[in-house]
């Protein structure tokens, strides 16, 4: 997969890199060690610019791959497979939800607290909150129509289970997603990205079949529910520059550094 990048970013020193990202301005990206294994000083020098272009993926992922039936995926033993996803009917907004009974729990990551919720046929919500009573009124106002209870779900326990096998596929997590055909494109890339590695904007555009479309990528990228386990953290600008991340700059940092650290080319 060609890579269109024209602008080099040279290396930076860890404290510009750090006031750059805002990653000290967040006080839970001070326990690096105990999210990443290293030092936020060894984290902020493993995350520049250059080694996030040298970490893009050059894997030759084509829109067949892309396109394998949810369902009944097939594609080989990559994230990708673990991970099934059903789009969640209908997506008028007024009637989202209805009928559902929708199970939520928080439980700990190893970036920081999450608020996770499933339906009957998979997980719907994964997402970090600064506090409980936000991370709850997102949810009801992500599915208005819905009953929300607090309670666990198988969906929820492999869940669990798939995050604190530190993120390598061990389990199988099925999700439940509202969705547009072009969204479920891109977040179906997303998941073909392997651990460790990174990719563009364009990048996703071109696997997905729509090079000219790297902007409403972008857009699609943004309405990810779920933190982790569809990882949009993994794209980042041409020029090596982290770009956003609804879950804040510090942790998409944190997490790329894990990733890089404990794939198996590391």
């Amino acid at each position: 997969m060609k890579r269109n990048a024209d602008t080099r970013i040279d290396q930076a020193s860890a404290s510009t890199l750090g006031e750059r990202a805002d990653v000290y301005s967040y006080p839970q990206f001070r326990p690096c060690s105990k999210w990443v294994g290293i030092s936020p000083k060894e984290g902020i020098k493993l995350y520049t610019p250059s080694s996030a272009n040298s970490s893009l993926t050059r894997n030759n992922i084509t829109q067949e791959q892309i396109a394998c039936p949810s369902k009944r995926s097939s594609c080989g033993r990559r994230r990708g497979s673990l991970v099934s996803i059903e789009v969640l009917r209908p997506l008028n907004h007024k009637r989202i939800g209805a009928e559902l009974t929708i199970h939520y729990q928080f439980f700990d990551t190893l970036f920081g607290e999450m608020m996770a919720a499933s339906t009957h046929r998979g997980v719907c919500f994964a997402q970090y909150f600064a506090k409980r009573s936000t991370a709850l009124t997102a949810l009801n106002a992500f599915f208005p129509q819905a009953t929300v209870v607090a309670s666990s779900s198988q969906h929820l326990v492999a869940l669990q289970q798939y995050l604190q096998n530190q993120l390598l596929p061990e389990s199988k997590v099925k999700l439940h997603l509202i969705a547009t055909p072009f969204q479920l494109n891109v977040w179906q890339a997303l998941l073909k990205i392997p651990l460790g590695q990174l990719a563009t904007y364009s990048d996703i555009a071109e696997m997905i079949g729509q090079p000219k479309s790297a902007r409403a990528v972008g857009s699609a990228i943004g309405k990810n529910p779920l933190a982790l386990i569809i990882p949009c953290h993994r794209v980042i600008k041409a020029n090596g520059d982290l770009g956003q991340y609804r879950w804040g700059k510090a942790r998409k940092a944190a997490i790329i550094n894990w990733e890089a650290t404990h794939s198996s080319g590391a």
